[in-house]
């Protein structure tokens, strides 16, 4: 969608703790900058409300387009499609990844400085576990209390302050490399598990490690969702409601890098480039 920018982050920490870190000053300046260019904070709920309502009774409607057809040949439905453009003057929606107890130490001080929303997507049962991701030792040889997921304790305390939380499956697996009903079950139990714990509606799912395919999309939709966001960008996807693209931001994108990854210019073309690439995996996210 033009006029929208989906930022995909994972850690906020001074101690730029792994690829996937990014600095509090980092987080304010770029946060900033897009204040800065007159783009309006958006709230996941204020991007859901640009989007037409998603009736489930058309989702098996298809549009006969074969641009809608993915690589497997299955039909996008027409009650998944979105604007073209974001409603009204440019946006951007901040989002973060797995749920690291750093967001609300770290993070959360910076966006409410700065009246910026946002989104985490949580996995639920790492919530409270008390032990680090399982990819994090790929990051850190010897991960601490503070590469630890949220507890319980902290997300009710986040959500009573105004942050928005979606979910990120039950417990953050390939989705394509298990099989079919347990990759629904984590889509559709990550959700009713949250809503009920959070005692508030779960309308975003994202996808781990930007697996993606019809199926998944067909899951998140017949679980309740209102939208599914992915990272990275890749080729031949088309964009609807359950395949929302975001722009990834890691420890790498400062300065320079990082106005390229946000330049809505770079964004065509980049968008151009990919209708000509063949497919290719999803990298972490």
């Amino acid at each position: 969608m033009r006029n929208l920018t989906i930022l995909a982050y994972h850690r906020v920490h001074p101690g730029r703790r792994g690829a996937l870190c990014v600095t509090p000053a980092d987080l304010e300046q770029q946060l900033g900058t897009l204040l800065r260019r007159g783009l309006r904070p958006l709230r996941g709920a204020d991007l859901l409300g640009a989007l037409p309502a998603a009736d489930a009774s058309r989702t098996r409607q298809a549009r006969p387009a074969a641009a809608d057809a993915p690589a497997g040949g299955r039909i996008i439905p027409s009650a998944w499609s979105v604007p073209r453009a974001l409603p009204g003057p440019p946006g951007f929606l901040v989002t973060f990844d797995d749920g690291y107890s750093d967001f609300g130490r770290h993070a959360w001080p910076v966006l409410r400085r700065l009246g910026v929303p946002a989104v985490v997507f949580l996995v639920h049962d790492r919530v409270g576990l008390g032990e680090p991701f399982p990819w994090e030792g790929r990051y850190n040889s010897q991960p601490g209390p503070e590469d630890l997921p949220l507890d319980w304790r902290e997300v009710e305390g986040l959500a009573a302050e105004g942050c928005e939380f979606g979910s990120h499956t039950l417990s953050h697996p390939d989705l394509d490399r298990i099989p079919a009903a347990q990759a629904r079950a984590e889509i559709a139990e990550s959700r009713r598990k949250l809503a009920a714990r959070l005692g508030a509606e779960i309308a975003m799912f994202c996808y781990p490690r930007g697996v993606y395919s019809t199926a998944l999309a067909e899951a998140a939709a017949g679980a309740g969702y209102g939208a599914a966001l992915l990272t990275p960008r890749r080729a031949r996807l088309h964009e609807h409601r359950y395949c929302l693209r975001r722009v990834g931001v890691y420890a790498a994108d400062r300065g320079w890098r990082y106005r390229l990854k946000i330049s809505p210019v770079f964004d065509a073309l980049r968008e151009a480039r990919l209708r000509w690439m063949p497919p290719r995996p999803a990298s972490f996210s």
